[in-house]
């Protein structure tokens, strides 16, 4: 009664989720409909930080211009807003446009975004596949963002301020889940195949997922122990993950937005073959998952090996004793490992990471310790700003797990500080 009360008094409440989220689109296609798309070496010449001029939503102040695959995303601190658009050439190659849609990830409020690029040299370099000849400094958007599904009308112009830092491996911007938790309706559903396809657009390098079994023994991604309408759908789909099999949890589940539930080895394969992801963490949930996970981690780290020129990595996470006990059990497995406990499980394991929750502090001299040893710090799960600049500047860790994946990246750009050394090798 609550979620029909919700939406007939036009709130945005949910018993499930937040409701009345709107994705909304350009009309017909906007000017992308008939745009050529630009390389994706263009998109990565526009990155860095840029100053907003005119109302821009709720992007305010310094924002990170981030290039993913097929992508160019904004990023701002302030209510840990994001812009997200594609980007082509019009006009016969005289204009290069962007068009998305902003958003806050944690309420309703969204609109669209349009945006061109000023400089004809730039223009012209971009429409013909041609190396930027223009220094980066000298780039400006402009163009207009709205409300909702109303045209782009209030005016707003990004100036080039200075490049990104370079981390490299050596930090890394860890999304928990996938893009978004599923109650903030970014698109897609925690621990699907599509939001592991969707995570670089939202800032993130690495992406963490949970891994379960089922009856048969096969795992796959989801994160409570129990099928419930938090995180999945279906008449018949309650109860237990490990009572389900296989085929009745294909059968009788999908994920809240109608998603399929992916085994692990669909996810790790999207991430490899469809993303450009530096690593997928994997979150054991039980220790019965360890053995199959560990066959499946080497499977896929040696074909991400044999494939020329891609990088990654999947790494095994633990967060409970039992689970780390029955890893070690197993004997020297030969892949990369990440423990939650303290120190000495880390070093009990042999594993090359350590993530210990931000409940505990920045603990400044443990992350020295571990770093020392050659070891890195991921620190999970921090959300909110004022914790994120924290963190950062008293922990100097490797890396940051985190719902809000462009807030922390837009935070690292302006306050972090790179890591001598990093044990994430993709």
């Amino acid at each position: 009664m609550l979620c029909l009360a919700l939406f007939v008094a036009g709130l945005s409440g949910s018993c499930a989720g937040r409701s009345l989220v709107l994705h909304p689109t350009f009309p017909e296609g906007g000017l992308l409909r008939d745009a050529v798309p630009l390389a994706q070496e263009v998109l990565d010449g526009l990155e860095g930080m840029y100053a907003i001029e005119g109302k821009a939503g709720p992007l305010t102040g310094l924002v990170v211009v981030h290039a993913a695959p097929g992508t160019l995303s904004l990023f701002a601190a302030p209510q840990d807003a994001y812009a997200i658009m594609k980007g082509g050439c019009i006009e016969g190659g005289k204009r290069v446009v962007f068009e998305g849609h902003w958003r806050h990830p944690t309420e309703s409020d969204t609109g669209l975004i349009q945006l061109f690029v000023e400089q004809p040299e730039i223009v012209t370099a971009a429409c013909t596949k041609t190396p930027l000849a223009a220094t980066p400094s000298t780039i400006t958007f402009s163009g207009a963002t709205g409300e909702r599904n109303d045209m782009p009308l209030d005016a707003m112009r990004l100036s080039f301020d200075r490049a990104l830092v370079d981390a490299g491996p050596k930090f890394l911007v860890a999304a928990h889940h996938g893009a978004c938790r599923t109650i903030d309706d970014c698109g897609a559903s925690e621990n699907s195949v599509e939001t592991i396809k969707m995570v670089e657009s939202f800032g993130a390098s690495v992406v963490e997922i949970d891994v379960r079994l089922t009856a048969d023994g096969v795992p796959i991604l989801y994160h409570d122990e129990t099928f419930t309408p938090r995180l999945s759908r279906g008449t018949y789909c309650h109860g237990p993950v490990s009572e389900f099999t296989f085929a009745q949890v294909r059968a009788l589940c999908t994920l809240r937005y109608g998603e399929e539930i992916p085994t692990l080895e669909e996810a790790l394969t999207a991430a490899i073959n469809d993303t450009t992801l530096a690593a997928v963490w994997l979150d054991l949930k039980i220790p019965e998952a360890v053995a199959p996970a560990i066959d499946i981690v080497k499977k896929y780290n040696a074909l991400a090996v044999s494939m020329k020129g891609r990088k990654f990595v999947a790494v095994i996470g633990m967060g409970e004793t039992e689970i780390v006990d029955a890893f070690v059990a197993a004997g020297p497995p030969d892949v990369p490992c990440l423990v939650e406990l303290e120190l000495d499980d880390v070093r009990r394991a042999d594993c090359q990471m350590w993530g210990p929750r931000w409940t505990r502090g920045p603990m400044p001299d443990e992350v020295a310790t571990m770093q020392k040893e050659g070891r890195s710090v991921v620190y999970w799960t921090i959300d909110e700003q004022i914790y994120v600049d924290l963190f950062l500047t008293e922990g100097k860790p490797n890396g940051v797990l985190t719902d809000r994946p462009g807030m922390v990246l837009q935070r690292f750009q302006t306050l972090g500080t790179v890591p001598a050394t990093s044990t994430v090798k993709p």
